[in-house]
């Protein structure tokens, strides 16, 4: 039952950086389209999705697994932790930005935790009971 619980919080947590990478590319787009014009090949996309997959994996990873560890031991399983958690873990990412980025990066951080909650953090602590 152990490697199931372990399985989940990895693929919840790869789950929530394949979230927070793909919204980042399109945020990317969105900024670069302003200021120049859009003709970008499939291969622009992927190498800028790839650079925003490891960054937000390098940013997220440490604080990520403190969550993971505390919410397991104290069993937190508020949607609004993580949330508020995926949020916080955002911000970091847009502060090279103005604040309309900082806002968005907050937003997607705020979807990337919902994505873990989803798969994982709903079931944080609840070893002894089978989870379907």
């Amino acid at each position: 039952m152990k490697g199931f619980e372990l399985r989940r919080k990895i693929i919840g947590y790869f789950a929530s950086i394949i979230v927070a990478a793909s919204l980042l590319t399109l945020v990317f787009f969105q900024i670069v389209s302003a200021y120049s014009t859009p003709n970008h090949g499939p291969l622009d996309i992927l190498y800028v999705w790839a650079v925003m997959a490891f960054w937000s994996f390098l940013i997220t990873l440490l604080p990520a697994l403190v969550l993971i560890y505390f919410a397991e031991r104290k069993a937190w399983r508020s949607v609004l932790l993580y949330l508020a958690v995926g949020a916080a873990l955002g911000l970091p990412v847009g502060l090279w930005f103005e604040v309309q980025i900082i806002v968005e990066c907050a937003g997607i951080g705020a979807i990337a935790g919902l994505t873990y909650w989803g798969i994982a953090g709903r079931f944080a602590g609840l070893r002894d009971k089978a989870v379907a």
